[in-house]
C-alpha cells in the first residue's frame, strides 16, 4: 500500500537532519561542480567543505539546481511509493525547471 502524502524540498531550505527524519522529508539536491568533480549540495559536500575548497584552491564552485530530466527522476520514483507529492520551494529557476517538467510529463491522474 502507497503512502498517503511526500513532503518534498530542495536542499536549499537548509533543513537540519533531525527535522528531515522527524517528518520523512525527500530532498531534491542542487549539485555543486569544483575541478575534482561534481558533488550533491548537503548530501556530499557541506558548506564547510566548500568555503574549505574556496581557500585552498583559490577557486570558485559553481551551482546549479537539478534539471527537468532529474526532477522528473526524483517524482517518478516517489510517485511509485506516495499518492500526492507536496514540494516546496523558493528557488526560481527550481519552479521554472518544475513547470517545464510538467510540460514535458504531463500528470496522470
Amino acid at each position: 500500500m502507497r503512502n498517503r502524502i511526500c513532503i518534498s524540498t530542495d536542499c536549499a531550505a537548509d533543513l537540519s537532519e533531525e527535522l528531515i527524519k522527524a517528518y520523512d522529508i525527500e530532498i531534491i539536491y542542487f549539485f555543486i561542480s569544483v575541478k575534482s568533480g561534481v558533488f550533491r549540495d548537503g548530501y556530499e559536500i557541506t558548506a564547510d567543505n566548500i568555503f574549505e575548497y574556496m581557500e585552498a584552491a583559490n577557486d570558485c564552485p559553481i551551482t546549479r539546481a537539478a534539471n527537468s530530466d532529474e526532477f522528473a527522476a526524483f517524482f517518478s520514483k516517489r510517485l511509485k511509493d506516495y499518492e500526492e507529492i507536496m514540494f516546496w520551494t523558493s528557488y526560481r529557476s527550481n519552479k521554472r525547471v518544475m513547470s517545464k517538467m510538467l510540460l514535458k510529463y504531463p500528470l496522470k491522474c
